[in-house]
């Protein structure tokens, strides 16, 4: 062994080939690998899936079951809904008004933090109803 050692890192994951399979971005990485590092995609890629479908496949034609992780789900993107946070207020009694805060929810905000944050900040009392 002669050091220093040269290690080839994923450019999409940025962790060792070996590791690549165990993160949520396997598919990019693999056709990443293909393209600049073909001897890691051949030794690593091809070998597994062979080995896979051996596994898979029994005698008596029954696949064995495979374990999945929190890392190979889908990362599935939000649909777009426009950002819009609109403040009013409602009338309680007589001269007395609610202010009403509305599309927190649109910007990805933990209403529950916001409603206790506002509570300190304006010196009140602030509560959460329903799902805006």
């Amino acid at each position: 062994m002669t050091y220093p050692l040269k290690l080839d890192y994923c450019g999409v994951c940025s962790l060792p080939p070996e590791y690549c399979q165990n993160g949520p971005l396997f598919e990019k990485c693999k056709e990443w690998m293909e393209e600049n590092l073909p001897d890691h995609y051949a030794r690593l890629i091809l070998n597994k899936t062979q080995e896979e479908l051996d596994a898979m496949t029994l005698g008596n034609g029954k696949k064995k079951q495979t374990r999945g992780g929190k890392a190979m789900k889908n990362l599935t993107k939000k649909q777009e809904v426009p950002k819009q946070v609109l403040v009013g207020r409602s009338m309680r009694a007589r001269k007395k008004y609610v202010t009403l805060i509305r599309g927190l929810k649109t910007c990805d905000m933990n209403l529950k933090k916001c409603s206790k944050a506002f509570g300190q900040k304006f010196a009140c009392g602030s509560s959460v109803t329903g799902d805006e």
